[in-house]
């Protein structure tokens, strides 16, 4: 509360109320003071940013003052006042009348004060004196009246003189839209946030000639977060919205997007697929003895199947979970796709073309391309070498054909028939069939199946 003589500068959560204060401590009838509204009340945003409303109420010192009323506050009901508050020629937005006044400084006398202007509360005020003229320019931003005379240029004013002036806030309303992806799944809240610039009359201290000054205040502005709600509704958007980041965009002071809804996605379907029962690649690598001890020339097994051993089970495809989507309506996963299976030689499909069986000894061989599988067995293993250390022994159910030489302590052990296009030299071969060597066997040991036979021939 500001006092000084017959004036008071008092505040109120309405205008009403404000009023009503400074009548009782005037001790004062409505008739007889003038009212001046120096900041109506602001409610703010979701209760942010509330403001009281600013009167300044003094005592009349003339008859002939421009606001007078012939009702007293004591002979009507507060209800009233409103209707009388309203009938002031007092405008509601940022005019706020600025009359001349004393006002000291509390580092100043008043002989200090003489021939001078200054600014204090967002008021201006002056002192006349005999020999000097208080002098007042406006600014860029601010509409100053001289009674009732727009002041253009640097002009003298006094004591006597009524001014008023006029500060518009600049507004930048924040902008916002809410966008939906293609599939439903989510829903994003891009925000471009708002201000206000408030604008208030810079604090000057007393001097001959004052340049009025304006400073700026920069407040954010809020989103309405009902009215995001709402436009949620109306997009039909009911189902996983995230309200804490509706919280987060509309008190965003800097341009981003939110995501403020988010679906469950469908999980797709798995397909149809070959499951293998047993080995059915070539596997590289050293493996050690029950003893501990490694054998060099065992690197590399290659796998073979006898006939009636089954290779594996097709199984068929799994269907997916459904989804939900930002519109609460069902997001339908795609359906796996069954493995078509295409038996070649020596496979047979059984239990309802589940289950893979080999028909005969040999190799498998398993091609995939995209969900075709064909599946065969080759009978007879082919080494386009020489066996040596790098290729390691040879142990194959079905036939053996090696078009180069057995190397030296190398082994090659076949139950089908064994084929050596070249020299055997100190190794070992044993088939379950025949054995044909078609160079020469130096210091080797070579067996061949019951009933079967061996043949070396030599190209010399």
């Amino acid at each position: 509360m500001i006092t000084k003589g017959n004036s008071i500068v008092s505040k109120g959560k309405t205008v009403k109320k404000a009023v009503m204060i400074a009548l009782d401590l005037l001790s004062e009838k409505l008739e007889d003071v003038e009212i001046e509204i120096i900041e109506n009340e602001s409610k703010g945003i979701l209760g942010i940013g509330s403001k009281q409303a600013v009167v300044r109420v003094t005592v009349k010192q003339q008859p002939d003052h421009k606001i007078s009323t012939e009702l007293v506050l004591d002979k009507h009901p507060p209800e009233e006042l409103d209707q009388i508050i309203q009938s002031l020629d007092i405008s509601e937005e940022s005019i706020q009348p600025a009359h001349f006044n004393i006002k000291k400084i509390a580092h100043f006398s008043e002989v200090d004060l003489l021939g001078k202007v200054w600014v204090t509360d967002g008021q201006i005020y002056c002192k006349d004196a005999p020999d000097k003229f208080p002098v007042i320019s406006p600014c860029k931003g601010l509409k100053l009246y001289q009674n009732d005379v727009l002041i253009e240029k640097t002009v003298i004013i006094s004591e006597n003189d009524i001014l008023r002036y006029e500060l518009e806030d600049e507004v930048q309303q924040p902008h916002w839209e809410i966008s939906i992806s293609a599939n439903k799944m989510e829903a994003v809240l891009k925000v471009i946030p708002g201000s206000r610039i408030q604008r208030t009359l810079r604090e000057k201290e007393p001097h001959s000639f004052l340049q009025v000054e304006v400073e700026e205040k920069k407040i954010p502005l809020m989103i309405d977060s009902e009215l995001v709600m709402s436009n949620l509704r109306e997009m039909g958007i009911t189902y996983g919205i995230d309200y804490s980041e509706i919280a987060n965009a509309c008190m965003s002071e800097e341009t981003n997007s939110f995501v403020i809804a988010k679906g469950i996605p469908a999980i797709p379907g798995k397909n149809g697929f070959f499951q293998p029962t047993q080995e059915l690649d070539i596997k590289k690598g050293l493996e050690e003895r029950s003893n501990g001890t490694v054998d060099y020339r065992e690197i590399q097994k290659f796998p073979s199947v006898e006939p009636g051993q089954m290779l594996g089970i097709v199984l068929p495809p799994e269907s997916g979970i459904p989804g939900t989507t930002i519109t609460n309506e069902p997001a339908l996963p795609p359906d796996g796709f069954p493995l078509v299976v295409q038996d070649g030689r020596g496979i047979i499909l059984v239990e309802d073309d589940t289950k893979v069986v080999a028909m005969e000894a040999g190799h498998p061989d398993i091609k995939l391309k995209g969900m075709l599988l064909k599946i065969s067995i080759v009978p007879k293993l082919w080494i386009r070498s020489d066996v040596t250390l790098q290729v390691g022994n040879v142990r194959y159910i079905g036939e053996v054909e090696i078009t180069g030489s057995v190397q030296d302590g190398m082994l090659v052990d076949a139950q089908g028939n064994i084929l050596i296009h070249e020299n055997v030299n100190m190794a070992t071969i044993s088939a379950g069939s025949s054995v044909i060597i078609k160079n020469n066997i130096i210091t080797s040991a070579v067996t061949a199946g019951k009933n079967s036979f061996m043949i070396a021939e030599s190209n010399q």
